[in-house]
């Protein structure tokens, strides 16, 4: 696995360029392969490998931390008893735990980031995209999060 950083501007496209991976957004020209399959042809494969980390929050306020998790397993195809198993591991991995009946409201903008990166993990990508992750992150925190992407690597393709 590797690390890569897209860096630009603001405004100069990085959101889009990911979107066009993830297979959200169509590109203008050209196309995007990945595996071998052009992703807008065959998105439902091409989708299996590939998880966006959006900017934006998508957070459901009345879902807890492992219920945001569990239910992001079960979508990819986990069965309840499976779901709550992977709920709890990636709740481990990223040192939530203490955190799993909170509602994402109660959640510090690195635990926040921590959540969605884990949701993102949720159906074992070979790619994961993650969109500006360490923006109003402190110092300190930045650092833990690049720390934590750097234990992840070795299985996958980070950008």
């Amino acid at each position: 696995g590797e690390v890569t950083c897209v860096v630009g501007q603001t405004g100069s496209g990085k959101s889009d360029f990911l979107n066009v991976i993830a297979g959200v957004k169509v590109p203008s020209s050209g196309f995007v392969d990945v595996k071998g399959m052009k992703v807008h042809e065959y998105h439902d494969l091409t989708n299996r490998h590939v998880s966006l980390c959006p900017q934006k929050q998508l957070l459901m306020e009345s879902l807890s931390v492992e219920d945001h998790l569990r239910m992001c397993c079960m979508i990819h195809g986990a069965s309840y008893h499976k779901a709550k198993t992977q709920a709890t591991f990636l709740l481990q991995m990223f040192g939530l735990s203490s955190m799993r009946r909170h509602n994402h409201k109660g959640l510090t903008i690195s635990e926040t980031k921590k959540l969605l990166v884990a949701m993102a993990l949720s159906k074992s990508p070979s790619i994961l995209l993650l969109d500006n992750p360490v923006d109003q992150l402190d110092p300190e925190a930045s650092f833990q999060f690049w720390k934590l992407l750097q234990e992840l690597k070795p299985e996958r393709s980070i950008i």
